[in-house]
């Protein structure tokens, strides 16, 4: 859990987000905040084959609105007072990871126009999380790459080409040890699958 400010003169009225990620390339943050796979949607039909919001749902996204607008307010002095300065809130996303997909087709459609028309806040249920990470897991697992050995390759490259690394044949900081195999990335998202699979049976 990260916080994102809004303490006031008292101690009071901290705003604390699941995660806080940053783009690995312009810095830039955005805010994660996970729910259940319980948790409601929709509420009661509104009018015929229109479905309102749940409660849960309407405070999640304002949450996490609540948040950023907190976030960007004290950013600058965040930064400063945690030593971080290579961060920056250029167009702050929200992320919500909340509930499962609808099976009646109105509902779905409810839900699709919902989320759809929200502004900077990303709506995804845990169904259609697993769904992604099991084609991400077929596409990867269809080759046989080592995903870190890549990543090492394109660090080094990429280090190289700023004249900071020489790879004269004896740099081996970022090669695997002899008889230590490190976890693809297909491992580690049959790891993921496995415990979103338990989390939709309970």
């Amino acid at each position: 859990m990260t916080r994102a400010g809004g303490r006031n003169f008292f101690g009071k009225g901290e705003k604390i987000t699941d995660f806080l990620v940053k783009n690995g390339l312009t810095d830039n943050l955005a805010l994660i905040e996970i729910k259940t796979p319980q948790t409601k949607l929709l509420g009661g039909q509104y009018r015929s084959g229109v479905y309102s919001a749940s409660r849960d749902l309407v405070g999640c996204v304002t949450q996490v609105l609540d948040q950023r607008h907190k976030m960007q307010a004290e950013l600058n002095t965040r930064k400063i007072n945690s030593r971080l300065l290579d961060v920056e809130a250029y167009a702050v996303r929200g992320l919500i990871i909340i509930g499962r997909t609808p099976d009646a087709p109105e509902q779905r459609k409810s839900l699709e126009l919902l989320r759809n028309n929200l502004h900077d806040v990303l709506v995804i249920t845990f169904d259609e999380l697993l769904e992604k990470l099991r084609h991400l897991h077929t596409f990867l697992s269809s080759n046989d790459i080592n995903a870190a050995e890549i990543a090492s390759s394109l660090d080094v490259g990429s280090r190289r080409g700023k004249g900071s690394v020489r790879d004269d044949g004896n740099n081996n900081a970022n090669r695997p040890k002899r008889g230590v195999s490190r976890p693809t990335t297909s491992d580690i998202l049959s790891e993921s699958i496995a415990a979103l699979e338990i989390n939709e049976e309970t």
